[in-house]
C-alpha cells in the first residue's frame, strides 16, 4: 500500500506551528502609539519588545475583550509570573495600565499572560523626557 503524502499541506502546518512557537519565544517589536489586537491562548504568553533611544515616559495599556488577561512589563528581558517591574493584575477590570520611567535607553520587553486565553489590544506610548522638560521650560 502506498501512502500519499500532500507536501504542501505538511509544509503549511510547519509553517503554522512555527509561527505559533514564535509568537511565545521571539517578542514581536513594537513602536510607540501602536495599538496591537491579538489573542493569547489558554495558559500561554505573548511578548512584545520596545526599544527606547532617549529617556522617556513609557506608557502600556491592555484592554481585555473578553476573559481575563494579565500584563507584566520589564526592562531589558522578558517578564515572568514572577518578575516583573508592572503588573497591575486588576481583576474584573477591562483596562491594566502600566505607567514607567526609563531613565535611559533600552529594551523593555511586555507579556501577555491569560489563564483562559482572551482577545486583547495592546497600546504603547513613549514620550521623550527631553521634549517634556523643554515644553515645561517654555511655560516658565
Amino acid at each position: 500500500m502506498k501512502t500519499f503524502v500532500n507536501y504542501a499541506t505538511l509544509i503549511a502546518l510547519l509553517l503554522a506551528s512555527t509561527a505559533i512557537l514564535a509568537s511565545e519565544e521571539i517578542p514581536q517589536e513594537i513602536y510607540s502609539e501602536d495599538v496591537i489586537s491579538n489573542f493569547v491562548g489558554s495558559e500561554k504568553w505573548q511578548f512584545y519588545r520596545i526599544d527606547i533611544d532617549t529617556p522617556a515616559k513609557l506608557t502600556v495599556k491592555l484592554r481585555k475583550i473578553d476573559n481575563n488577561a494579565d500584563l507584566y512589563v520589564l526592562r531589558s528581558k522578558k517578564p515572568s509570573k514572577d518578575e516583573f517591574l508592572c503588573a497591575p493584575k486588576r481583576e474584573g477590570q477591562s483596562i491594566e495600565t502600566c505607567r514607567l520611567t526609563a531613565n535611559e535607553a533600552g529594551t523593555w520587553y511586555i507579556g501577555v499572560h491569560s489563564k483562559q486565553g482572551s482577545h486583547y489590544q495592546l497600546g504603547v506610548k513613549a514620550k521623550d523626557m527631553s521634549l517634556i522638560s523643554q515644553a515645561s521650560l517654555n511655560f516658565n
